[in-house]
């Protein structure tokens, strides 16, 4: 018999919630509906007990007779929930909001199980639905609280678990040390947690003015380079008007050279003053060559005093600038892998916990359980075992 259930146990957990239903109904085991408040009750003080798994199975040995029924999902969203099995507890839940979408119960448990998948988004919309359908139940406020917690925004737990503490009867006094453990926790996470983000930000802020200070260097490399550009390029201008007015000069030399040789009659009529004349004008033309040349090495020493000075200093304040861009880079580099360990070491961090907060969202009690002063294990939820 024992096998059997155990058999039994373990397919109630690995077939979807309706079909769960429909096998038990196939079974023979639906209950008839009169017997609904009963079940319904007997499910709900198991839970209240920490009795999970032995509730979700009275739950789905009667499920047929329930399907209609959203009292029947939010329980057994909430033994799924109990008993971790949060895919299972997401489906019953999601159900019992699409039955009864003013249910702030339903709405509620939905919102533990969202945040106990990491969906905190889901989860915030849930609670905050819940809170507008109900603004009197304090697990509410208790639940978001945890989950801001659970979400790392601890500077937003901390007003709801302070309201929970304030609300007269929401929980027994047994355990107002408890909510002001949480309350304390809260803050000093929230001061850690605004402590971090200024290191961050320290961190952020040097890596930006290192890369600004890069980025200036750099721009002021391009642009000392843009006028170098300019400079060279009107030097090397001017250098070539000169080598035009040189070649100007030449074609000008050759011109006046042939009009001052003798005529090639003379040559034979008279040989001496025609050697005479052509050595007067080949006089003329090399020293007319080399003063052209001589000037045009002049003009283009010119330029180059008038231009030099101006490129060598761009050039040194360009060296410079590279030398600084170089140390600049290493140093980026260095305020990068700064705040990226930073960021790292702030993600890895894990708060000493007062309790367990996921087991907390668990076992987050009945609205009965919640208020009976007989029950402080109510909201140290900690202390329901999962059965």
């Amino acid at each position: 018999m024992d096998i059997i259930r155990g058999k039994m146990r373990t397919l109630f957990w690995g077939l979807p919630v309706f079909a769960m239903v429909f096998l038990f109904a196939a079974g023979g085991l639906a209950q008839e509906a009169a017997s609904k408040p009963s079940e319904l009750a007997e499910a709900n003080r198991l839970m209240d007990e920490g009795k999970y798994g032995k509730a979700v199975e009275i739950l789905l040995a009667t499920g047929s007779a329930y399907m209609n029924e959203p009292a029947f999902f939010i329980a057994l969203g909430r033994g799924y929930l109990g008993a971790s099995n949060y895919s299972m507890a997401s489906t019953a839940l999601t159900t019992a909001v699409g039955k009864k979408a003013d249910s702030a119960e339903a709405h509620l448990r939905l919102a533990c199980v969202r945040a106990l998948l990491k969906n905190f988004k889901g989860a915030f919309e849930s609670i905050d639905q819940a809170a507008r359908l109900d603004q009197a139940d304090a697990r509410i406020s208790y639940a978001r609280g945890l989950i801001h917690l659970l979400a790392g925004e601890y500077d937003k737990a901390t007003p709801d678990i302070e309201a929970v503490g304030k609300t007269e009867g929401a929980f027994p006094k047994s355990v107002a040390g408890q909510l002001q453990d949480l309350a304390k926790f809260a803050k000093d996470q929230a001061e850690l947690a605004a402590k971090r983000q200024k290191n961050r930000d320290v961190l952020k802020a040097a890596v930006d003015k290192t890369n600004a200070d890069y980025q200036e260097a750099k721009t002021q490399w391009e642009t000392a380079n843009s006028d170098k550009g300019k400079l060279a390029g009107d030097r090397d201008r001017e250098k070539d008007q000169a080598q035009r007015d040189y070649q100007t000069s030449l074609t000008e030399i050759s011109r006046n050279y042939n009009t001052r040789l003798p005529a090639e009659s003379l040559k034979t009529s008279n040989p001496s003053l025609y050697n005479s004349q052509k050595a007067l004008a080949d006089q003329y033309k090399l020293n007319a060559e080399r003063d052209a040349l001589q000037k045009r090495d002049q003009t283009f020493a010119g330029i180059e005093n008038k231009y030099k000075p101006q490129i060598d200093a761009l050039d040194r304040k360009m060296k410079d600038l590279s030398d600084q861009g170089v140390k600049l880079q290493g140093q980026l580099a260095k305020d990068k892998q700064k705040f990226a360990a930073q960021e790292t070491q702030d993600k890895q961090y894990q708060p000493s916990w007062p309790f367990d907060v996921q087991a907390a969202l668990r076992t987050l009690p009945s609205p009965a359980a919640a208020a009976a002063a007989s029950q402080p294990a109510a909201v140290r939820l900690t202390d329901n075992k999962p059965s």
